[in-house]
């Protein structure tokens, strides 16, 4: 059995550090157990085409863009604002950092290069729909690969919702979908109806798997650890750069810059006498922690074994990040994190019964401490905190009861993946009708009237699945929620009137993430140009009375709307 892997692995916007690793870590666990996979060159549909290795002259152009928009309202105007200061921030952050960028991608690269067994072709969720990429059996592994992004929604590799993938084994290890958000209905559904159709499935986060059950109540979700804890350590330090620094704690933040982390690592460097080693994957030259008292080392162009290596020889660890609490752990290091949005990293210290290495926990144990010894309870002081005694950053690890945790949480997640695998390989995958799926699926389908001339005539709606609206210029649309695209259901031509003219059908475009085609009339779909009006081509689909609205056989549509078409009535001719 070929098994393909798909992850966020090479190919990273921010370069950063546990995307390649856990991907081989992962690859390399399942090696050592006898199972042979390939990882597959796969580009998310949010990268685009984002250029990776220089990425200054990308938020230029886009904080250009920006000036150039001229915003009415204030929600636009406010919009535009934080827009330009963060395209401004990337630009002369990156343009800083140009050379140390550079180096750090040829690194990642190489890291692809020397550890992975991966695909020669190179795949996106366009390219995955319409190629195979001929395996039998499909794993989508951990991190962030089951969030909705705002404009490019769901991406259907990481679900394994593409075209190629149908009727094949799927397997989801240790899937997470980032900072829960609530979800429009149709996106919801979708992601429902791509789970459901997933073999065996694990989550990293205990609120995934909750959302699951109550989206799938009768599918089975198992809660797993991250790949990078699967492996023992000797593997990382196998691979790891020792650095050449000494006597230093790593700072590393991710996605936040949490002030705190400054504040406490500052604290602990200089109680301590040693220097820090700065680590983020944002560009901000010259860092955020921003001290005269101590030696404070920026590393920017470090690469993953380089990553590896500080983490393993620091006297300490500061960050926020999941990944460097993960490697923490792994190397039994006395670390601190700060608070960070979502609950990745709560659940993480929740499962190693460590969520003691919170500064909110720190905070309330000093407090505690400063009651019984007479002073005042605050458990937001400050001065408590961090002057009540010399050194407030003893308490210590038991790495001891850690390794029994992490013995069993290894177990029931090696468990889970190699039970799925086996049973893939040993049983044929029962058919799944996907036209028959599609078609039952519900969707929005929406009645445009192309006018402002247009009445309603359709009488009262059922608020609960309809929706009557006016778009720009007074046109009114009309729209259906819990719709079928079951090809058997005819077009209403009740619903509006025009003086003067009379409708003579419905265009038909579908809108698939974020852009629109138009339906034909040998049903294929095409680009929709805002140059081009289907009255320019009569190949596209005129729906009449009496035809059916068609089956669109496409794996996710957002919306279908049918524009009316006008015909002006022969009398109102002869009068001109």
């Amino acid at each position: 059995m070929k098994i393909g892997l798909i992850s966020i692995n090479m190919h990273t916007k921010s370069l950063n550090f546990a995307c390649p690793i856990h991907s081989w870590a992962f690859q390399r666990f399942l090696e050592l157990n006898g199972i042979e996979t390939q990882i597959i060159d796969y580009t998310p549909n949010y990268n685009d085409d984002f250029p990776a290795r220089e990425p200054a002259p990308y938020y230029e152009k886009k904080y250009k863009e920006q000036l150039e928009k001229n915003p009415q309202t204030e929600e636009g105007i406010r919009d535009r604002e934080i827009k330009l200061h963060q395209y401004k921030s990337k630009w002369e952050g990156y343009a800083a950092l140009h050379d140390e960028r550079c180096q750090r991608f040829d690194k990642f690269e190489q890291f692809v290069q020397r550890y992975y067994n991966k695909t020669d072709e190179a795949y996106d969720e366009e390219k995955l729909e319409e190629v195979d990429s001929g395996f039998d059996c499909y794993i989508c592994v951990t991190d962030v690969i089951w969030s909705c992004d705002d404009y490019w929604g769901f991406d259907t590799g990481f679900l394994l919702d593409s075209k190629t993938m149908e009727n094949k084994w799927k397997i989801a290890y240790a899937a997470s979908r980032g900072v829960p958000k609530e979800l429009p209905d149709c996106e919801e559904a979708y992601f429902a109806r791509a789970v459901s159709d997933i073999d065996f499935v694990s989550v990293r986060e205990k609120s995934l798997g909750d959302y699951v059950h109550s989206l799938l109540p009768d599918k089975q979700v198992t809660n797993v650890i991250d790949p990078v804890l699967l492996l023992p350590v000797e593997e990382y330090e196998n691979i790891l750069i020792k650095p050449k620094t000494e006597n230093y704690i790593v700072v590393y933040y991710a996605m936040e810059r949490p002030k705190e982390l400054f504040q406490m690592a500052t604290r602990y460097a200089k109680t301590h006498n040693v220097r820090i080693v700065e680590l983020t994957h944002m560009p901000i030259a010259g860092g955020m922690v921003q001290t005269e008292d101590i030696e404070v080392i920026q590393d920017f162009a470090a690469g993953p074994e380089e990553w590896l290596g500080y983490l393993k020889y620091a006297d300490c660890i500061f960050t926020n990040s999941f990944h460097a609490t993960c490697f923490s752990i792994l190397f039994h290091k006395q670390f601190f994190n700060s608070k960070r949005n979502g609950d990745k990293l709560s659940n993480l210290l929740e499962t190693f019964e460590l969520t003691d290495r919170t500064f909110d926990e720190l905070r309330k144990g000093f407090a505690e401490r400063a009651a019984q010894k007479g002073l005042r309870r605050n458990y937001h002081s400050a001065r408590i905190f961090l002057g009540i005694e010399k050194r407030p950053f003893d308490r210590k690890i038991d790495y001891r009861k850690v390794e029994r945790i992490l013995t069993q949480e290894r177990k029931k997640s090696g468990d889970f993946i190699l039970s799925a695998i086996s049973y893939a390989q040993e049983h044929p995958r029962q058919k799944t009708d996907y036209d028959a799926v599609r078609k039952n699926m519900d969707m929005v389908f929406a009645y445009y009237s192309n006018t402002d001339q247009a009445i309603w005539t359709g009488g009262d709606i059922n608020e609960e699945q309809e929706e009557l609206r006016q778009i720009c210029n007074g046109k009114t649309e009309y729209r259906l929620y819990h719709w079928k695209n079951s090809g058997e259901i005819q077009p209403r031509f009740d619903l509006f009137q025009r003086e003067g003219y009379t409708l003579e059908g419905w265009y038909l475009r579908i809108r698939i993430k974020h852009d629109w085609y138009w339906v034909h009339t040998d049903g294929s779909i095409v680009p929709r140009d805002q140059k081009h009006r289907p009255s320019m081509d009569r190949e596209h689909m005129l729906l009449k009375p009496g035809m059916n609205i068609p089956y669109v056989p496409v794996r996710m549509i957002s919306v279908m709307i049918a524009d009316a078409v006008w015909k002006k009535n022969e009398k109102e001719e002869e009068k001109k």
